[in-house]
């Protein structure tokens, strides 16, 4: 507000924010960089005061315009985590105690399903030169990629990350079936975006200091490798195999080039700054509709309660040729016009514009 000395609103928003335009679904920005700004909302031009259209022989005009609203938009904004390594597998696969057991995150752990409702983020120290972040994402399950559970919040942070990580329960604690667990994780992803199933992935064989899971590690390591993936069995708990898996991990990230943001569609400013062609259609109630964004942005910066206005608006309709467009499309005297809004009686050129 107050014209050209109005102060921006600005609205600080988490790293890895899409803005998504809620009416239509495209996506309007992608923020992955620190201190990367996007304008959403442009205001109008303000209006000119009646000086602005004094001329020799009109010193004081009577007529001054009003300020352009503002764009209007609803507008989604969704956090996607930005982290380089995903941690995905089935509720209570040990995602949660690997995280705690390679960074100093100290996430809930418990024995039972969907103890993490929420990513957890981790920063994995190797050494002063190599370092990356884990993210935990929450237990998927069957359905997830239709929504089921709280399946799109949690597959939405998978993608962002480099290099996935699947942590398959090798002793089946609660029952499951290691190779049937692990497929139906591999669908899911697949479902939500076969670009991420595609993803670098690696796979974690836990609870291997379970008896269980020791006796399963050789069968599900060579149906694993039969199916194309690089096993490391671990133990979340004693830590064991942890040390080889982080430096495959390393080292796959060394050779995986960092994601690119998100295409989106146009700026607000591309929206402002475009403009449809005049087109004037037959209602179904026989009057007749313009439609053009620069008639709707002149009427919204008239002041209708002023006579002097509306005669400008009416000159402005002549000259530009939308009453010669009218004609031409059928539009006779006495016939009702809307624009946006507003609706008028059409009238002969040296009439007054009337009934509005």
């Amino acid at each position: 507000m107050s014209g050209a000395h109005g102060a921006d609103l600005s609205i600080r928003v988490p790293l890895g924010t899409v803005i998504i335009d809620e009416d239509s679904g495209e996506l309007v920005a992608d923020l992955t960089a620190d201190g990367c700004r996007a304008v959403l909302v442009k205001g109008g031009r303000g209006g000119k005061g009646n000086a602005r259209f004094a001329t020799p022989s009109n010193r004081t005009p009577e007529f001054a315009e009003k300020g352009e609203p503002g764009l209007e938009r609803n507008l989604l904004l969704e956090l996607r985590l930005l982290a380089d390594v995903g941690l995905v597998g089935l509720p209570n696969a040990g995602k949660s105690t690997l995280l705690g057991a390679i960074s100093s995150a100290r996430p809930k752990i418990a024995p039972y399903p969907f103890t993490t409702l929420e990513p957890q983020l981790g920063v994995v120290e190797l050494n002063r030169e190599k370092a990356f972040v884990v993210a935990d994402i929450p237990g998927l399950v069957e359905g997830a990629s239709r929504g089921v559970g709280m399946g799109h919040d949690f597959l939405r942070h998978i993608s962002r990350t480099r290099l996935l990580v699947h942590i398959l329960d090798a002793a089946a604690v609660d029952g499951g079936k290691p190779h049937e667990d692990f497929l139906a994780i591999r669908k899911e992803l697949a479902l939500y975006s076969e670009e991420l199933a595609q993803r670098p992935t690696i796979v974690a064989l836990n609870k291997i200091d379970l008896p269980q899971g020791s006796d399963n590690v050789s069968s599900l390591s060579d149906w694993l490798h039969e199916q194309g993936f690089e096993v490391f069995p671990i133990s979340a708990i004693t830590r064991e195999g942890i040390s080889t898996l982080l430096q495959r991990v390393t080292a796959t990230l060394d050779k995986t080039t960092a994601l690119p943001p998100l295409t989106f569609s146009a700026t607000a400013t591309e929206i402002l700054a475009s403009d449809e062609e005049l087109q004037v259609t037959r209602e179904p109630d026989a009057s007749w509709r313009i439609s053009a964004r620069r008639l709707t942005r002149l009427i919204d910066m008239t002041n209708f309660e002023s006579l002097a206005s509306v005669r400008r608006f009416q000159r402005i309709m002549r000259r530009s040729g939308i009453d010669d467009a009218l004609r031409q499309a059928g539009v006779k005297v006495g016939d009702t016009v809307r624009i946006a809004d507003m609706e008028f009686t059409f009238a002969d050129h040296e009439e007054p514009v009337s009934n509005y």
